[in-house]
């Protein structure tokens, strides 16, 4: 019985995974896997918020150009056609 005995394995590793999970979370975040997370650069949340705004406005200008250059159409003019025909 193949299938019985690749369904018992699966169920074992289950087990041990389940297992393995909750001793990470009963033994705690300083002792566990986990740790907590600290923010590194920019301390000043507000000043951070205000550089992804002017972030923000560089890429939204960016969009006007490419966009107002679509709408007045593009021109394409083949020279050469790849092949040398």
């Amino acid at each position: 019985m193949p299938a019985l005995r690749y369904t018992n394995a699966v169920l074992t590793l289950l087990a041990v995974l389940l297992s393995a999970n909750l001793w990470v979370l009963v033994s705690g975040p300083s002792n566990g896997l986990a740790s907590e997370a600290h923010a590194q650069g920019v301390s000043n949340t507000a000043q951070r918020q205000v550089e992804i705004l002017e972030e923000i406005k560089v890429a939204n200008e960016q969009l006007r150009a490419i966009n107002s250059n679509l709408i007045g159409g593009v021109k394409v003019e083949v020279v050469a056609a790849p092949g040398g025909e």
